[in-house]
């Protein structure tokens, strides 16, 4: 059995491990529902999602993520 860390711990300060299975960024992704700022649930999201691609090995993608030139709201 998976044991998923509580990601409704997480706060705009902190940032996300590395590497995140499925069934951890799923659990992430919906902790940041609840947050009041979209900006910042939206920033998380990103980084969610580039842990996820890094544990499926696709990191190349998220470095050509991270190099784009960003605007959140």
């Amino acid at each position: 059995m998976i044991t998923t860390p509580d990601f409704a711990a997480y706060d705009r300060w902190r940032d996300f491990p590395e590497k995140m299975t499925p069934e951890e960024a799923l659990t992430a992704l919906k902790a940041l529902q609840p947050v009041g700022d979209i900006e910042v649930a939206h920033s998380q999201a990103d980084d969610v999602l580039c842990s996820l691609l890094r544990f499926l090995g696709h990191s190349e993608v998220v470095e050509a993520w991270r190099e784009l030139d960003k605007w959140y709201a």
